[in-house]
């Protein structure tokens, strides 16, 4: 069965990226960079994306590296290296319960009925 506590899926998430993340290289970006690229970044998270396609547990950690992802993005605009354990747990678990909550309500075309009932179990576990 499945770990869905919140605190232990981060910490596996976690694992899954490098130590130090350096986000010196702003590819591309508009004047205000309210809009801009990393080099890299998107890349290493597809890559850890990847591992879980067909995993029972797919939506869950995909959608987690995703948050992780868009929590990183949003430090890289201020900052040039990351330590990944620098990250605040609560930061990405906001993120990442937006995101299921919203690919759950709007009935997400690639997700099956198998992973609806995980995200639904995924907040019964986790209720605050």
């Amino acid at each position: 069965m499945t770990q869905l506590k919140f605190d232990a899926l981060f910490r596996a998430a976690l694992k899954d990226w490098p130590e130090a993340l350096d986000l010196t290289v702003i590819e591309t970006a508009d004047t205000e960079l309210s809009r801009y690229s990393i080099r890299g970044l998107g890349r290493q998270a597809e890559d850890i994306e990847r591992r879980y396609f067909g995993k029972k547990d797919e939506v869950i950690r995909r959608e987690l590296h995703w948050a992780l992802y868009t929590v990183i993005h949003a430090a890289a605009r201020n900052i040039t290296s990351l330590r990944v354990t620098a990250i605040r747990a609560e930061t990405v678990r906001s993120t990442f319960e937006r995101r299921l909550r919203t690919a759950a309500d709007a009935k997400d075309g690639e997700w099956e009925a198998a992973d609806f009932a995980l995200v639904n179990r995924y907040f019964e576990e986790n209720a605050r």
